[in-house]
Protein backbone atom coordinates (compact mmCIF):
# COMPACT_ATOMS: atom_id res chain seq x y z
CA UNK A 1 0.00 0.00 0.00
CA UNK A 2 1.55 3.34 -0.96
CA UNK A 3 2.52 5.51 1.97
CA UNK A 4 0.41 8.49 0.93
CA UNK A 5 -2.72 6.35 1.28
CA UNK A 6 -1.69 5.51 4.86
CA UNK A 7 -1.17 9.17 5.67
CA UNK A 8 -4.46 10.23 4.10
CA UNK A 9 -6.35 7.38 5.78
CA UNK A 10 -4.81 8.27 9.14
CA UNK A 11 -5.85 11.89 8.70
CA UNK A 12 -9.42 11.09 7.75
CA UNK A 13 -9.81 8.43 10.44
CA UNK A 14 -8.55 10.86 13.07
CA UNK A 15 -11.46 13.15 12.25
CA UNK A 16 -13.61 11.24 14.77
CA UNK A 17 -11.97 13.37 17.46
CA UNK A 18 -12.67 16.69 15.76
CA UNK A 19 -16.18 17.28 17.14
CA UNK A 20 -14.75 17.19 20.66
CA UNK A 21 -12.05 19.78 19.96
CA UNK A 22 -12.30 23.50 20.51
CA UNK A 23 -13.20 25.41 17.35
CA UNK A 24 -9.78 27.04 17.04
CA UNK A 25 -8.16 23.62 17.25
CA UNK A 26 -10.57 22.23 14.63
CA UNK A 27 -9.58 25.02 12.23
CA UNK A 28 -5.90 24.31 12.84
CA UNK A 29 -6.41 20.58 12.21
CA UNK A 30 -8.23 21.27 8.94
CA UNK A 31 -5.45 23.60 7.79
CA UNK A 32 -2.79 21.11 8.82
CA UNK A 33 -4.41 18.41 6.67
CA UNK A 34 -3.54 20.42 3.57
CA UNK A 35 0.08 20.60 4.71
CA UNK A 36 0.66 17.22 6.40
CA UNK A 37 -0.62 14.99 3.60
CA UNK A 38 1.61 16.39 0.78
CA UNK A 39 4.66 16.71 3.04
CA UNK A 40 4.07 13.20 4.39
CA UNK A 41 3.79 11.80 0.89
CA UNK A 42 7.06 13.43 -0.17
CA UNK A 43 8.84 12.37 3.01
CA UNK A 44 7.72 8.72 2.89
CA UNK A 45 7.72 8.08 -0.85
CA UNK A 46 11.13 6.40 -0.84
CA UNK A 47 11.04 4.53 2.44
CA UNK A 48 10.96 0.70 2.50
CA UNK A 49 7.66 -1.16 2.54
CA UNK A 50 8.32 -2.53 6.04
CA UNK A 51 8.51 0.95 7.48
CA UNK A 52 5.38 1.97 5.59
CA UNK A 53 3.63 -1.08 7.06
CA UNK A 54 4.79 0.04 10.51
CA UNK A 55 3.25 3.48 9.91
CA UNK A 56 0.02 1.84 8.73
CA UNK A 57 -0.11 -0.41 11.80
CA UNK A 58 0.62 2.49 14.16
CA UNK A 59 -2.05 4.65 12.54
CA UNK A 60 -4.57 1.82 12.74
CA UNK A 61 -3.86 1.21 16.41
CA UNK A 62 -4.12 4.95 17.08
CA UNK A 63 -7.48 5.05 15.34
CA UNK A 64 -8.74 2.03 17.33
CA UNK A 65 -7.64 3.62 20.59
CA UNK A 66 -9.30 6.92 19.70
CA UNK A 67 -12.50 5.20 18.63
CA UNK A 68 -12.54 3.20 21.87
CA UNK A 69 -11.93 6.15 24.18
CA UNK A 70 -14.45 8.37 22.40
CA UNK A 71 -17.11 5.69 22.86
CA UNK A 72 -19.49 6.88 25.62
CA UNK A 73 -20.22 3.35 26.87
CA UNK A 74 -16.54 2.50 27.34
CA UNK A 75 -15.91 5.88 28.97
CA UNK A 76 -18.71 5.17 31.46
CA UNK A 77 -17.31 1.68 32.20
CA UNK A 78 -13.83 3.09 32.81
CA UNK A 79 -15.14 5.91 35.00
CA UNK A 80 -14.08 8.67 32.60
CA UNK A 81 -16.08 11.85 32.42
CA UNK A 82 -18.33 12.66 29.46
CA UNK A 83 -16.97 14.45 26.41
CA UNK A 84 -18.48 17.74 25.35
CA UNK A 85 -18.93 18.72 21.73
CA UNK A 86 -16.71 21.62 20.79
CA UNK A 87 -14.46 20.81 23.72
CA UNK A 88 -16.39 23.11 26.03
CA UNK A 89 -18.65 22.16 28.90
CA UNK A 90 -22.11 23.59 28.09
CA UNK A 91 -22.66 24.44 31.75
CA UNK A 92 -19.51 26.59 31.80
CA UNK A 93 -19.97 30.36 31.43
CA UNK A 94 -19.48 31.64 27.89
CA UNK A 95 -16.58 34.07 27.38
CA UNK A 96 -17.24 37.46 25.86
CA UNK A 97 -16.23 37.69 22.20
CA UNK A 98 -12.73 39.04 21.67
CA UNK A 99 -11.55 38.31 25.21
CA UNK A 100 -8.76 36.04 26.25
CA UNK A 101 -9.88 32.55 27.16
CA UNK A 102 -7.77 30.41 29.48
CA UNK A 103 -6.75 26.99 28.21
CA UNK A 104 -8.99 24.10 29.14
CA UNK A 105 -7.99 22.08 32.18
CA UNK A 106 -8.84 18.54 33.03
CA UNK A 107 -9.85 17.27 36.43
CA UNK A 108 -7.62 14.43 37.56
CA UNK A 109 -7.73 12.02 40.42
CA UNK A 110 -3.98 12.00 40.89
CA UNK A 111 -2.79 12.55 44.42
CA UNK A 112 0.24 14.58 45.39
CA UNK A 113 2.89 12.36 46.96
CA UNK A 114 5.17 14.03 49.44
CA UNK A 115 8.80 13.12 49.04
CA UNK A 116 11.92 14.12 50.84
CA UNK A 117 13.74 17.08 49.45
CA UNK A 118 17.11 16.11 47.99
CA UNK A 119 20.01 17.14 50.13
CA UNK A 120 21.68 20.25 48.89
CA UNK A 121 25.24 19.39 48.02
CA UNK A 122 28.04 20.96 46.17
CA UNK A 123 29.37 19.78 42.85
CA UNK A 124 32.56 18.65 44.58
CA UNK A 125 30.60 16.45 47.01
CA UNK A 126 28.72 14.89 44.11
CA UNK A 127 31.98 14.24 42.30
CA UNK A 128 33.49 12.63 45.40
CA UNK A 129 30.42 10.43 45.82
CA UNK A 130 30.60 9.37 42.18
CA UNK A 131 34.31 8.55 42.53
CA UNK A 132 33.60 6.47 45.68
CA UNK A 133 30.90 4.49 43.90
CA UNK A 134 33.24 3.95 40.93
CA UNK A 135 36.03 2.72 43.26
CA UNK A 136 33.58 0.34 44.92
CA UNK A 137 32.47 -1.07 41.56
CA UNK A 138 36.08 -1.46 40.41
CA UNK A 139 36.87 -3.30 43.66
CA UNK A 140 33.91 -5.64 43.13
CA UNK A 141 35.05 -6.29 39.57
CA UNK A 142 38.61 -7.03 40.72
CA UNK A 143 37.33 -9.45 43.39
CA UNK A 144 35.23 -11.29 40.83
CA UNK A 145 38.15 -11.54 38.43
CA UNK A 146 40.43 -12.81 41.25
CA UNK A 147 37.86 -15.47 42.14
CA UNK A 148 37.62 -16.50 38.50
CA UNK A 149 41.39 -16.68 38.10
CA UNK A 150 41.72 -18.64 41.36
CA UNK A 151 39.03 -21.07 40.22
CA UNK A 152 40.70 -21.53 36.83
CA UNK A 153 44.10 -22.04 38.53
CA UNK A 154 42.59 -24.65 40.88
CA UNK A 155 40.96 -26.39 37.90
CA UNK A 156 44.28 -26.38 36.02
CA UNK A 157 46.15 -27.78 39.02
CA UNK A 158 43.51 -30.49 39.47
CA UNK A 159 43.87 -31.46 35.82
CA UNK A 160 47.66 -31.59 36.16
CA UNK A 161 47.40 -33.74 39.29
CA UNK A 162 44.96 -36.12 37.57
CA UNK A 163 47.28 -36.39 34.57
CA UNK A 164 50.25 -36.99 36.87
CA UNK A 165 48.34 -39.72 38.72
CA UNK A 166 47.45 -41.38 35.43
CA UNK A 167 51.08 -41.27 34.33
CA UNK A 168 52.21 -42.75 37.66
CA UNK A 169 49.57 -45.49 37.37
CA UNK A 170 50.70 -46.33 33.84
CA UNK A 171 54.34 -46.30 34.97
CA UNK A 172 53.55 -48.72 37.86
CA UNK A 173 51.68 -51.07 35.52
CA UNK A 174 54.56 -51.03 33.07
CA UNK A 175 56.97 -51.77 35.93
CA UNK A 176 54.81 -54.74 37.03
CA UNK A 177 54.70 -56.02 33.45
CA UNK A 178 58.50 -55.66 33.14
CA UNK A 179 59.07 -57.44 36.48
CA UNK A 180 56.82 -60.32 35.40
CA UNK A 181 58.73 -60.67 32.13
CA UNK A 182 62.05 -60.63 33.96
CA UNK A 183 60.89 -63.22 36.46
CA UNK A 184 59.82 -65.64 33.69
Amino acid sequence: MPSFLCIAANHFLSQITWPYMAEAQQKTMKTMSFVIIPVGVLATLWIPAGLQFYFLLTASLQWLQSAAFYNPTLRRLLGLGPLHLGGVDPSAPKPKPGTWQAPRTLETTAKVVETEEPKASSALAGLKETAAVAREKIGEYNQKSKKKSAASLARELEERRALQEQEELIARREMKILKRRESK
